[in-house]
């Protein structure tokens, strides 16, 4: 190969490597900054929302305690506002809508103590999970553990109410 030849490639080559640094790395950036805003956006939903469940679930707690009878209106928002949580979840977070749904079935249920135990239980997970202390897999079984460890160390007189 002639040395014109070779210079001719070889512009050829940095003209086409060029060309493409050019236009896929600003395009590789823009992806990159468009998914972190996209999670950064996702992350402050779901803190809005879990602080609507936290909200909600401990009004219709304070209208339990106040004798009205399960069901109603907070029951309502409390499941309108998990439900609205769920949405944000990801597939492997889907065990955090199950330990708001066993935490809302405690709240329905006749123990105001139980329901009590639970829902401190229920908020501390929630914190911890969201702040990437523990995974959303086993929260169920951790929330489940907590609340009886709880409830074991209330007297028997409290489960009068």
């Amino acid at each position: 190969m002639d040395p014109s030849t070779a210079a001719l490639i070889g512009a050829g080559i940095g003209g086409g490597v060029s060309l493409l640094s050019g236009t896929a790395v600003p395009w590789i950036r823009e992806a990159v900054t468009r998914r972190s805003v996209r999670r950064e956006t996702n992350r402050a939903e779901l803190r809005i929302s879990l602080v609507d469940v936290m909200n909600t679930y401990s009004a219709y707690l304070r209208t339990r305690q106040e004798g009205s009878p399960p069901f109603g209106v907070p029951h309502n928002l409390a499941a309108v506002s998990a439900s609205r949580l769920a949405f944000l979840l990801s597939r492997k977070d889907a065990e955090v809508e199950s330990l708001l749904t066993n935490a809302l079935n405690l709240l329905n249920g006749d123990s105001l103590t139980k329901s009590e135990a639970s829902m401190g239980q229920m908020q501390k997970l929630l914190h911890r999970w969201f702040r990437g202390e523990i995974p959303a897999e086993g929260i169920v079984k951790e929330y489940s553990k907590l609340t009886n460890a709880a409830l074991a160390q209330l007297p028997d007189t409290a489960f009068d109410r």
